[in-house]
């Protein structure tokens, strides 16, 4: 009888000798891969210690010592890494390679009770397998100094945060908070929002003809006339008389310039930089690139290859490149491009980032061969776009300039030096850096045709005008702060860090300080009243240079220069004394207050109250009553007039309200139902698009008037144009180059292949052409021999 064989018993899974701890399960796996069965890898999932929630934690008369503790969620994870760091024989603590990550690492030892003697630090700046092998070869203690840095700066913020953010509630209900970087970056877009109101308008005149070959009738620029080698800006009367004179002159190239210019390559991205780029070229916030980033550099999976870090540290004010990296670009620049878009040294950048730390590299792709192209569907279309645009950085950072050629034309009247028509045109003549980057010139088909034509032409070649105008043009307020805006200044400033800026952004429009519209910031009304209320009792915290000293007094403590209970003692006893004057001299609050007006629906008394939008007016008997109004309203206890038309949002009553820019329709149950639109006037005439609505008054954003259907969205015509103006007489043929927009209404011969605008009969010196409605916005034009012929034969 043959015996069974006993099965063997199974081995107990024993620990590895090594353990390493690092921030995300991405970057765990990521390094696991790289570094085999002698390595476990845990996660922290972030700081696994911090203040308390509930009170200040800090300890102000005992050298502002800090209160440590380890949140609920984070217990587990700690008992975890302490149990696989007793059964390890030594512990590698691998989080990120900055203040932030060397906080994380002091503070695991701290929470897990780790053994110093066989734990140490090591840092990496990109998750490859040759980086991770070296870093672990090269142990180090953890950095006192930068711990001490990071902790600075948490007591500071919390000290800001919990002294200042009761004052500002009881000045502004509503739960209003202060932050230390936070409420000056504040104040930068509010100063911007207050120079736009404060902006004057001006106004003038250009002259501006467009020409052509003569005989033609076919305009190939647009020309603008200048007066000793200035743009001329006039008032209206006056551009309207050169009108004729000029008008009837006869021109001729008068002056031919060329010039070249070199467009250098930029530097490898830092954290502001890429996070600008990402904004204005890609859309992205400054959020969601980091967090891409994040994603990109723990560790992505690859086809053939496993997880990788496609990425160096994405948190860095450095634009220096090491010089295996700088090998390796050059050697991929010859190789696939060509010894011709190589410079013959490798290029070098400087940081200009004021207080730039400079920690690590810029940031770039851990391996140049891998090109989004190669990575393919490895990659989101999120993470292929960012990657793209890091890429394409770093390999043009190392190529040669490209050339852009500029061409400019003056044309004149023979008997009229004075006066000068110019026009200018671009063209790339040699990519070089341009070839892969995603930045550049942008040249127009338009501006192409014109370099092709103005190419072609010689001093003294006859040109004919064909028509003539004046343009109105009026100044423009500074330009709201966009994120990527704001981004730059901080980053010029020296106020917060790479790992800051983000998060700053975030903290504003989450508290509703700022709005944000396609990413330009615009601040609420709240966020007006909280940076009045900082700098009437905090004006060091909102004071753009007092900030960025306390960045350069952080900076001494990661360096050793300063201790940190010194440079926290400074701040503290000019916050503290700012402290005592606020609560001393607290005014009442800028909302609940009781006004001296009756409820129209209840006779209740009515109050100032304090929204997400600003400060409205409301019953005290709310949530009874739920009548409110806009503070701007007149106040004279009258309920606002009824529109007779339902919201369409929520069906209550629209009635008519008053703005701050003027008298509009909105929701009576507002603020429950924010449903407002515009007072449009009828203008009485047809909608020359559709046919059946009519063309009503409208304003832009900025205020300027213009003219649209009333059926929009359904019907999108609109035009700068009054249609209510008759159109002037014909003029005599030799005033007949005046612009085509006073033109009597010349025959509509069909649909501009350019615009889809009207395409009309415009009249010049030798004869009629067609050209566009659309002028100048769109400048096109034809034979109108080729349009009355297709007419006919239709």
């Amino acid at each position: 009888m043959a015996q069974r064989r006993k099965s063997p018993a199974k081995r107990r899974s024993r620990p590895a000798p090594n353990l390493v701890i690092v921030e995300s399960g991405t970057k765990a796996q990521t390094i696991k891969r790289y570094l085999g069965r002698d390595y476990d890898v845990l996660a922290s999932v972030g700081h696994v210690r911090d203040l308390p929630k509930g009170n200040l934690g800090v300890d102000i008369e005992n050298e502002f010592a800090p209160t440590y503790v380890v949140p609920r969620d984070k217990q587990k994870t700690v008992t975890q890494i302490r149990k696989a760091a007793a059964a390890s024989d030594s512990v590698l603590l691998a989080t990120d390679p900055d203040r932030e990550g060397e906080a994380i690492a002091w503070h695991l030892m701290a929470a897990a009770d780790l053994d110093e003697k066989k734990t140490s630090r090591v840092r990496f700046h990109e998750i490859t397998e040759s980086a991770v092998r070296d870093a672990l070869n090269s142990p180090e203690p953890v950095d006192d100094r930068l711990v001490e840095a990071q902790q600075a700066r948490r007591v500071l913020d919390r000290l800001v945060g919990f002294k200042i953010s009761p004052i500002l509630r009881r000045r502004i209900p509503g739960g209003s908070s202060a932050g230390r970087v936070q409420s000056v970056a504040l104040r930068i877009v509010v100063d911007r929002e207050r120079q736009r109101r404060e902006f004057v308008l001006e106004e003038w005149w250009t002259v501006d003809g467009r020409f052509g070959d003569p005989g033609t009738g076919v305009a190939a620029f647009s020309a603008r006339l200048y007066r000793e080698g200035k743009e001329l800006r006039l008032d209206a009367a006056s551009a309207e008389a050169l009108l004729d004179p000029l008008g009837q002159a006869e021109y001729q190239v008068t002056d031919r310039q060329q010039s070249d210019r070199r467009l250098r390559p930029q530097a490898p991205f830092t954290t502001a930089s890429l996070q600008r780029a990402a904004s204005n070229r890609l859309g992205l916030s400054p959020s969601q690139t980091m967090r891409i980033a994040q994603r990109l550099y723990e560790g992505v999976r690859v086809p053939g290859r496993g997880q990788i870090g496609l990425i160096t540290y994405m948190r860095t004010d450095s634009v220096s490149v090491s010089g295996q990296a700088l090998d390796a670009v050059r050697g991929y620049v010859r190789t696939e491009l060509g010894e011709d878009f190589l410079p013959a040294r490798p290029n070098s950048y400087k940081t200009r980032t004021r207080n730039a730390q400079e920690a690590h590299e810029a940031i770039r792709p851990t391996e140049v061969a891998l090109s989004a192209a190669v990575l393919g569907e490895a990659l989101d279309s999120d993470q292929r776009k960012l990657y793209d645009l890091i890429w394409r950085q770093f390999v043009a950072s190392q190529m040669v300039p490209g050339t852009a050629r500029r061409l400019a034309l003056d044309v004149a009247a023979g008997t009229d030096s004075e006066h000068v028509f110019r026009v200018t045109a671009s063209r790339v003549i040699e990519p070089g850096c341009l070839q892969v980057a995603s930045y550049g010139p942008r040249i127009s088909a338009e501006e192409s045709d014109r370099f092709d034509y103005l190419s072609g032409r010689a001093v003294g070649d006859p040109i004919e005008l064909l028509e003539i105008e004046s343009q109105k043009h009026a100044s423009e307020p500074p330009p709201r702060y966009t994120e990527a805006g704001l981004i730059k200044v901080l980053e010029d400033e020296g106020i917060g860090r790479p790992s800051t800026y983000a998060a700053i952004i975030r903290t504003l429009k989450d508290r509703q300080y700022v709005s944000s519209q396609r990413r330009v910031l615009e601040p609420t009304q709240v966020g007006e009243f909280v940076t009045d209320a900082m700098a009437e009792f905090f004006a060091d915290i909102v004071d753009v240079a007092f900030t960025a000293r306390m960045e350069t007094e952080l900076d001494r403590v990661a360096s050793g220069e300063l201790g940190w209970v010194d440079a926290t003692g400074v701040f503290w006893e000019r916050l503290d004394r700012d402290l005592t004057n606020a609560w001393e001299n607290l005014k009442k609050p800028v909302a609940d207050e009781l006004l001296e007006e009756e409820c129209p629906r209840c006779s209740r008394q009515l109050v100032k109250r304090l929204g997400r939008n600003g400060i409205f007016v409301g019953c005290s008997g709310f949530p009874e009553c739920r009548f409110t109004r806009d503070l701007q309203d007149s106040g004279n206890g009258e309920e606002p007039t009824a529109v007779g038309e339902p919201c369409p949002d929520c069906g209550s009553d629209l009635v008519y309200k008053q703005g701050r820019f003027g008298r509009f329709i909105g929701c009576e149950s507002y603020p429950d139902c924010r449903y407002t639109r515009q007072i449009t006037e009828p203008t009485g005439v047809q909608c020359p698009d559709c046919g059946e609505g009519q063309l009503v008054v409208k304003k832009t954003r900025r205020g300027r008037t213009f003219y649209g259907c009333e059926r929009y969205p359904a019907c999108e015509y609109s035009t700068w144009q009054d249609p209510r103006q008759k159109p002037a007489q014909s003029a005599p043929p030799k005033t007949a180059k005046k612009s085509a927009k006073s033109e009597p209404g010349g025959a509509i011969v069909g649909e501009c292949p350019r615009c889809g605008k009207e395409l009309g009969v415009k009249r010049g010196r030798y004869g009629e052409f067609v050209g566009c409605s659309g002028f100048p916005g769109c400048r096109f034009t034809g034979k109108i021999a080729d349009y009355v012929a297709a007419e006919s034969s239709g």
